[in-house]
């Protein structure tokens, strides 16, 4: 009995190193990023609470930019809203923005989509932020994602 229950151990030890080592290399060759970023706040029974989120995800590798999209939802609408993709280097300067005039009506959730132009865009080291304002002209909030190389 003994020697099964070693042949079972040495098997499970490599399935686990062959599923860590896959899973370590598809998180490494991706390299895409995404975030959840709360905001406002709402008081209810003594607790706090977020009313809304933003999902921001960044698809590419490295420093090259494949695509961006950002989806939100809230528990009071945001009325007039849009996104905007911030690019912003390491030192703090904005180099590229691309707006997205969404205008919608009052709703309690949105979402956009971004493909650069030729399916590729050459980020520098920084972060890429998708920005939420309400209103035309309020914003709302700001969740990033880190490019480097």
């Amino acid at each position: 009995m003994k020697p099964n229950l070693k042949r079972v151990g040495r098997a499970c030890i490599v399935s686990m190193i062959v599923c860590l080592t896959l899973f370590a290399s598809t998180a490494i060759a991706e390299a895409s990023a995404e975030g959840y970023t709360p905001f406002g706040i709402r008081h209810v029974a003594g607790k706090t609470f977020p009313t809304g989120f933003l999902d921001h995800t960044t698809d590419g590798s490295g420093h090259t930019v494949t695509g961006e999209s950002a989806l939100w939802e809230s528990a009071l609408p945001l009325c007039n809203w849009h996104i905007d993709f911030n690019f912003i280097d390491a030192g703090g300067q904005y180099y590229y923005v691309q707006g997205q005039n969404n205008g919608g009506p009052c709703n309690v959730g949105g979402s956009i989509s971004w493909t650069p132009p030729g399916g590729k865009f050459r980020a520098r080291t920084g972060r890429v932020c998708a920005v939420l304002y309400r209103d035309l002209t309020v914003r709302v909030v700001m969740g990033c994602n880190s490019i480097h190389g």
